[in-house]
Parts: C-alpha cells; sequence; structure tokens
C-alpha cells in the first residue's frame, strides 16, 4: 500500500482582497494543511487550517512566514492608479521581488501569479482576441498595466535562476463581480460610466469566481506558462450601453474628455487618470483557449458578471450615499463644465 502525498502548506499574498478573499476557503476545502495568508488587513473571513499574518509584503522581511510553504500564490497588488507612481511601484514591483526572494530561500515548489491582460496594451492595430503569444505592450502611463508587466519580467527572470519551481502566470481580464469596487469596475458597470462621443471598445471581464477556479486548478495540478483568463467572448461598446442602466453622465467628445481627466486627477479632484482612455478606446480582449485546453471552463458570462457588478456598486453606494452623491455630483458637474466650455469655444 502507498501512502498518499501529504497535503500541501499554501501562501496567499493579498489574501484579504476580492480574489483572495474567496479563493482561502476554496483552498482549505480542496485539502491544502495549511493556508498562510499575509495581507495589510484584517482576513474577511476565517476558515480552520488559515493562518493569517498582518503584514506589507513589500515592506517586512517574510521568510520566516513561509517556512514550510510549497506553493506560493502571490496576488499581493495595488490595482487602482494613485498620483504617486512611485509609492504604487514599491508596492506592485519591489513587493514582488521581496516574495519572489523570500519564496526562492524557503524552496517553494511553485509559485502562481494573477497579473492582468491590461499587459498587453490597448491599442488599434491589436488583433481579436489576443492571446498568450502575443507582445506585452502596455500603454505608457497607465501605472497598474506597466507594473504588471515588469512584475511579470521579474518572474521571468527569477524562473531561469530556479528552473525547478513550477511557475504559472494568470492574465485575467478586469475582475468583476460582486464586492469588486476598483476602476474598472466602475468604468464598465458604475452608476457614472464614462461616455465617449462615438467611441469605445470591446469589453470582456472575468467573474471573481471563475479566477478562483482557475486559481485552485494551478495549484492542484502543475502547469505552468501563461495562462489568459476570460468570460467567453466580449461585448460591443454599444450593446453594453444597452444592458446597463443608462449612465447619468452625457456623452462627450475624446478632446474634450482628456482635458477633463487630466485636470481632475491633476487636482486630486477625480480617480481616473487620463492614461486609462487606451482601455476605453481600443481592444484589448484575449482567448481562453489554452486554459480551457487545461480543464478549465467559464461558469459566467460577460452580460451576467457586468450586471453583477452594476447592483453590488449600487448596493455599496447606498450604504455610503453621501459619499456616492459628493463623487457622482463633482463628476457631473466637471464633465458638463468641459462640456459647456467645449461648445462656447465652437460658437
Amino acid at each position: 500500500m502507498t501512502d498518499s502525498p501529504a497535503a500541501p502548506t499554501i501562501a496567499v499574498t493579498g489574501a484579504s482582497g476580492l480574489i483572495g478573499s474567496r479563493l482561502v476557503p476554496e483552498l482549505v476545502r480542496s485539502g491544502a494543511a495549511r493556508v498562510v495568508g499575509l495581507d495589510v488587513r484584517d482576513p474577511v473571513r476565517g476558515a480552520t487550517g488559515f493562518e493569517p499574518h498582518l503584514v506589507d509584503v513589500a515592506g517586512h522581511e517574510i521568510e520566516s512566514l513561509l517556512a514550510g510553504v510549497e506553493t506560493v500564490v502571490h496576488l499581493a497588488a495595488v490595482v487602482d492608479p494613485i498620483v504617486d507612481d512611485a509609492l504604487m511601484a514599491r508596492a506592485n514591483v519591489e513587493g514582488t521581488r521581496r516574495v519572489l526572494a523570500a519564496a526562492a530561500k524557503v524552496g517553494v515548489r511553485k509559485f502562481v501569479r494573477v497579473s492582468t491582460a491590461a499587459v498587453y496594451g490597448a491599442w488599434a492595430t491589436n488583433p481579436v482576441p489576443l492571446t498568450e503569444d502575443s507582445p506585452l505592450r502596455p500603454n505608457p502611463g497607465f501605472a497598474p498595466a506597466v507594473h504588471a508587466a515588469e512584475v511579470e519580467r521579474l518572474i521571468y527572470e527569477w524562473h531561469g535562476e530556479h528552473p525547478d519551481v513550477v511557475v504559472t502566470v494568470l492574465r485575467a481580464a478586469p475582475v468583476l463581480g460582486a464586492g469588486a469596487d476598483h476602476l474598472f469596475a466602475r468604468l464598465f458597470a458604475g452608476n457614472r460610466r464614462l461616455r465617449i462621443r462615438r467611441e469605445g471598445a470591446p469589453i470582456q471581464v472575468v467573474h471573481v469566481d471563475d479566477l478562483v477556479a482557475a486559481l485552485v486548478l494551478v495549484v492542484q495540478g502543475d502547469h505552468p506558462g501563461v495562462f489568459d483568463v476570460a468570460a467567453p467572448g466580449w461585448l460591443a461598446s454599444d450593446d453594453v450601453g444597452s444592458l446597463m442602466p443608462r449612465s447619468g453622465l452625457p456623452a462627450v467628445p475624446l478632446d474634450v474628455m482628456r482635458r477633463l481627466l487630466t485636470r481632475s486627477w491633476r487636482s486630486g479632484v477625480g480617480d481616473v487618470p487620463p492614461s486609462v482612455l487606451p482601455y476605453v478606446l481600443n481592444p484589448w480582449v484575449i482567448a481562453t483557449d489554452r486554459l480551457e485546453s487545461i480543464g478549465w471552463q467559464a461558469r459566467h458570462t460577460n452580460e451576467e458578471t457586468l450586471l453583477e457588478t452594476h447592483e453590488s456598486l449600487g448596493r455599496a453606494a447606498r450604504v455610503n450615499p453621501k459619499i456616492a452623491a459628493a463623487a457622482a455630483g463633482v463628476a457631473a458637474a466637471g464633465i458638463a463644465a468641459g462640456v459647456a466650455a467645449n461648445r462656447s469655444r465652437r460658437s
């Protein structure tokens, strides 16, 4: 009689985030001996076998916390752009460098990273859809994509120095679903979506539960390489406009929108940087054939995921009506002012 392999010990960075808070219970249910969670926030929920630690992976020594860990799932990242690009790079790039160094010291067998399809860049010349073999061309100035591409480069170089480690990178479309409240969630499914006159790229997202299923799949089995993760197909911009409740903001010309976002971003009033505009205007949708070939299948469509996210954002706004009203009022007033100024100049 042969002994069955011992259950693995898994470390998850960013364990309290949108993805991590759903992944940890799934890993526990799937038979992990121990799940070590690392995050700067308290865990949303606890589970038997879950060992949370309040720690900043970019600023603290984590080698001791990874002792005995077989697999590292690296989710920790600042996904929304901030004005201080250096601070964001510290969290994303330096944080990854520290996690990789600690993983090497304790001798992990597997390293899994969730990246973003934004690393391909949003360009008018992009094929539709993109595949894992497409070059990484993140749009300059959009820090989340630029940092994610740099993180992938670090992981690639690290793997060259540690070829025995199974390294898997999942490049995900914008991760939506209940609880998602980040830039692309608000741009694609919020009540105050940006509307650019006669412009709009195809939209593709992935439900957080489908991404978690992909993570469990690559944690439980050895699947080295890069895999794109997204809902099947994509939606034309007009189809999204018909699907979602009408935005309260008017459609404005591209040049007006760019000036408005630049002004509001620099002043600290707005949370949408002008550098995101290519990702609103140009295609960056992905194919999932490679991931499907190892047994993954999306259970949620783009339509279902967008509507679920819209409802979730609406509930959150009702919980904090003053905050929601203030943010919406600033956005609406700013765009209205921009439109009025543009019309005045034409007159």
